[in-house]
C-alpha cells in the first residue's frame, strides 16, 4: 500500500475541509482578536515579516515558480490563522481533545505496522525517492530514515507523515494533553513510547525541558530527585553503551563529525548566512535558498530560513515574535493550573521546533494548531474559574 501518497494527503485534505466547515456552523467576530494581545502581536509581526519577504522576492524572481508558490503559501497560512481566530465560539478545548484522540488512533495503527516490520514479521516496499530521500511503506506506515548504534540499525517511526522530526512535534500536543488535561496513564505511556520511537532528539529534549519547568514551578521539591535520576540514567547509558556516545556526537557535530552534515554541524554552517541577512535591509526573498555552500546543500533550520528570506527588518519582527511567545509560555507555567501548563508546553515546543527544522509558520497543520491554541488560551481563563 502506497500510504505516503494517499494517507498524509487525505489527512491534510480532511483537516482543511474540517476547518473550512467551521464557517457553515459558526459565526465570526473580532472579539477573540481584541481580547488576545498574543493574537494581535502575531498578526502584526508575521505580516511585517511576510511583507518584507515578498518585497525582497520581487527583486529576486527566478523562473522555477518558487517565489509565487511560497508567497501564496504564506499568505494562505496567514489567512487561515485569521479565519480561525475570528470564530466567535469557544472550540479550542474540543479541538485539542479530538486532535489528540484522532492522532493517537492513527499512531496506534501505524505503530503496530511499524513493530511488525521492525521484527521482520511483515515486509515493506519502496515508494521511491522524494526530495532526495528514499521512502518505504508498510501497511498504514511510512519511513525514510534510520539511526545506527554500532552494528544495530533502527528505523525511525513517523506514522504516515512526511518526516520523523516533524511528526514528533505534531505529536507533542498529544503528549501534553494526556499529561496535563485528560489524565490517562496508558495513553500517556503510549504517547511517550511513540515519541521515543521517532528518535527526534530535538522533540525529546524539548519534552524533557518542559517537564523540568513544570516540576520546578509546580512541584519544586520533586525536581531534584527527578533531575538526579535523569543524570544517573544518562551517565550509566553512556558508560554501558558507548554507541550512544557516537550517536550523540553525530547529532551534535562533535569529534570526528565536526564540520560534517550532522544536525548541529549543518546548523553552525548556516549561521553565516543568517548573519549576512541581518546586515541587509532586504533578504534573498523566497528564491534565495537554492545557492548555499553548506554540507547539506540548503538551510535546514526554519527560523534561519525566515531571517534569510526577509532581511533585517523582517528578521527583527520574527525574532521579537519568537521572544514574545517564549516569554508568554513561561508566564503560563507560572499560573500553575493544568490548562495554562498545557498552553505553555505547546507554545514552547512550537518555538523550539523552529530552531531545529521548519517553523510552525511553515505548515498549514501547525498553523491551525497554533490558531486553536490561541483560542484555547482565552477559554482556559473561563475554565480555570469554574
Amino acid at each position: 500500500m502506497n500510504v505516503y501518497t494517499i494517507g498524509y494527503a487525505f489527512f491534510q485534505v480532511f483537516f482543511l475541509l474540517g476547518v473550512a466547515g467551521l464557517s457553515v456552523r459558526f459565526s465570526f467576530g473580532t472579539r477573540t482578536i481584541k481580547r488576545s494581545p498574543i493574537i494581535q502581536a502575531f498578526i502584526f509581526l508575521f505580516f511585517t515579516w511576510l511583507f518584507f519577504s515578498i518585497l525582497a522576492s520581487m527583486s529576486n524572481i527566478n523562473d522555477d515558480g518558487r517565489v509565487l508558490s511560497l508567497s501564496f503559501r504564506y499568505i494562505f497560512i496567514f489567512f487561515i490563522f485569521i479565519f480561525i481566530t475570528l470564530l466567535k465560539e469557544s472550540i479550542g478545548f474540543i479541538f485539542f481533545k479530538r486532535y489528540s484522540e484522532i492522532l493517537l488512533i492513527i499512531s496506534f495503527i501505524s505503530f503496530i505496522s511499524f513493530l511488525l516490520n521492525s521484527l521482520n514479521i511483515s515486509s515493506s516496499r519502496e515508494l521511491g525517492v522524494i526530495d532526495g530521500r528514499m521512502y518505504h511503506s508498510t501497511f498504514f506506515n511510512v519511513y525514510m530514515s534510520a539511526v545506527k548504534f554500532g552494528d544495530l540499525t533502527l528505523t525511525r517511526f513517523q506514522s504516515v507523515f512526511y518526516e520523523p522530526g516533524t511528526f514528533a512535534f505534531l505529536f507533542l500536543p498529544v503528549v501534553f494533553w494526556y499529561a496535563f488535561i485528560e489524565h490517562n496513564s496508558f495513553k500517556l505511556a503510549f504517547s511517550i513510547v511513540v515519541l521515543l520511537a521517532t528518535f527526534s532528539v530535538g522533540a525529546i529534549i524539548t519534552t524533557m525541558a518542559i517537564f523540568i519547568i513544570h516540576y520546578f514551578v509546580k512541584k519544586p521539591l520533586k525536581l531534584f530527585p527527578v533531575l538526579l535520576m535523569l543524570a544517573i540514567t544518562l551517565v550509566l547509558t553512556l558508560i554501558l553503551y558507548p554507541v550512544f556516545v557516537d550517536f550523540l556526537s553525530y547529532k551534535l557535530g562533535y569529534g570526528k563529525y565536526a564540520g560534517t552534515h550532522t544536525s548541529m554541524g549543518a546548523r553552525m554552517q548556516e549561521l553565516a548566512y543568517v548573519g549576512d541577512a541581518l546586515r541587509k535591509l532586504l533578504g534573498s526573498g523566497f528564491s534565495g535558498l537554492g545557492q548555499v555552500d553548506t554540507s547539506g546543500g540548503n538551510i535546514s533550520v526554519g527560523f534561519f530560513q525566515m531571517i534569510i528570506y526577509s532581511g533585517g527588518i523582517g528578521a527583527v519582527a520574527i525574532i521579537i515574535l519568537h521572544f514574545i511567545l517564549f516569554v508568554y509560555s513561561l508566564f503560563k507555567f507560572q499560573k500553575k493550573d493544568n490548562h495554562s501548563t498545557f498552553i505553555g508546553s505547546v507554545l514552547i515546543s512550537f518555538v523550539s521546533m523552529g530552531f531545529q527544522r521548519s517553523t510552525f509558520m511553515d505548515g498549514m497543520l501547525l498553523m491551525v494548531i497554533f490558531a486553536f491554541l490561541c483560542k484555547f488560551d482565552l477559554e482556559a481563563k473561563i475554565l480555570t474559574k469554574k
